[in-house]
């Protein structure tokens, strides 16, 4: 996605509510065409659904915040715009559900590795207060080395229950929150401000 225009403002205020607002010259640019699903299960452009996402969770300090999309052509959803909002919505929903599971198979290594690394700290304290005799500087080594291992091999339960797992969870509140975004489709000519910054697909690349 790219600016058009980056000295104006980039988001409007609406009836109280943060715009998002999407300039697409038909409905095609907004989906993947490479995605074989029917209309309402297909992937929204990579590109698009990144921009609608950073763009949300920029404004997350509004209480409200839409999408608006622009066309240029409609095409076969002229009389049935809703469907575009339902495909947005279901898109959404599909990608918090992925979250969701990542973010419990993350727990679930977590869990499992925090048991890993509880025996191998075991074993190592063992060593390391004499447990296991190995004289000389071989003992030194042992003992000096084995403590060191030990508390290396917490490192990765210790990564996931204090970094890894919270963006995941901040991420399943943005992706819940766009599943309900409010939608308003827009045919190009109805823009109310034709001055908005609005942020567009490359049309250089994009299906005719």
């Amino acid at each position: 996605m790219r600016r058009q225009d980056s000295g104006r403002a980039r988001y409007r205020m609406i009836d109280g509510k943060a715009s998002v607002d999407l300039k697409l010259k038909n409905t095609r640019q907004l989906f993947d065409e490479r995605d074989p699903a029917p209309f309402r299960e297909r992937d929204l452009d990579d590109d698009a659904a990144r921009y609608i996402l950073e763009s949300f969770r920029e404004l997350k300090d509004h209480r409200a915040v839409r999408l608006d999309l622009h066309f240029g052509d409609l095409g076969e959803f002229a009389l049935r715009p809703r469907v575009i909002e339902e495909a947005i919505h279901a898109y959404f929903h599909f990608e918090r559900e992925v979250k969701r599971r990542e973010l419990r198979e993350i727990f679930r290594t977590g869990f499992i590795s925090l048991f890993i690394g509880m025996a191998f700290l075991l074993v190592c304290t063992l060593i390391g207060h004499g447990h296991i005799h190995v004289p000389g500087f071989a003992g030194l080594l042992l003992k000096e080395g084995s403590m060191i291992l030990g508390w290396v091999s917490m490192w990765k339960p210790v990564s996931i229950f204090l970094y890894e797992w919270w963006p995941i969870r901040a991420s399943l509140e943005d992706l819940k929150a766009l599943s309900e975004i409010e939608v308003q489709i827009h045919a190009l000519g109805s823009v109310a401000n034709n001055r908005v910054a609005f942020y567009t697909t490359d049309l250089a690349t994009a299906p005719a």
